[in-house]
């Protein structure tokens, strides 16, 4: 009995970690990363005091006390260069926040996605929104954060698209006549 107990546990615990092996030796299609402007101008329909900032997928980034991006590995970014611009962001006004609110999720989600469809697959942790202050302009912080080596991509945020009018439909509406053309929906709406 206590031989069938063990053996049972060894054959899950095998097929367990042969199973966390087959995931990790998936090899991935790569993601298309977008090329980055040297130099912006931001058409009329995008909001020019909000940004959105994508880091790499390999860095680990938070935000700091501050509330200024680091990477959590390390505890700082890769260059001075970097330090030095999210620095002045901070210190003119930007304002930093997270896309996603529970990380763990996101990295849940994000590993099932790549096991399922074998592709990678942008991680949603690094994505954050930069709020501007009114007095800024919003292309130089574009292109400073662009010309940094851990920023994937920035690029405006669009601005919301108006409702459109409403439209009447109802002449092209036949079912309303009565029969022969229609179900006299006018008349059935007086019915209680």
């Amino acid at each position: 009995m206590c031989s069938r107990l063990i053996m049972r546990t060894v054959t899950i615990f095998v097929i367990l970690v042969c199973f966390a092996a087959s995931i990790s030796a998936i090899q991935l299609k790569p993601r298309h990363i977008p090329t980055k402007s040297t130099t912006t101008e931001i058409p009329e329909w995008f909001d020019r005091h909000h940004i959105e900032v994508k880091f790499l997928d390999d860095l680990d980034i938070g935000l700091s006390s501050k509330d200024a991006p680091y990477d959590r590995s390390t505890g700082t970014l890769q260059t001075d260069k970097s330090a030095n611009v999210l620095e002045s962001i901070s210190k003119d006004g930007g304002i930093w926040i997270r896309m996603t609110t529970d990380e763990e999720r996101v990295d849940e989600l994000r590993d099932a996605a790549q096991y399922n469809t074998h592709r990678e697959i942008a991680d949603l942790n690094n994505y954050f929104i930069l709020t501007i202050p009114n007095d800024m302009l919003t292309e130089d912080w574009l292109n400073q954060l662009n010309s940094l080596p851990e920023v994937e991509l920035a690029q405006p945020l669009p601005l919301p698209v108006a409702q459109p009018l409403p439209t009447d439909f109802e002449p092209n509406q036949g079912y309303l006549d009565p029969a022969f053309t229609g179900i006299d929906a006018e008349y059935a709406r007086t019915l209680p």
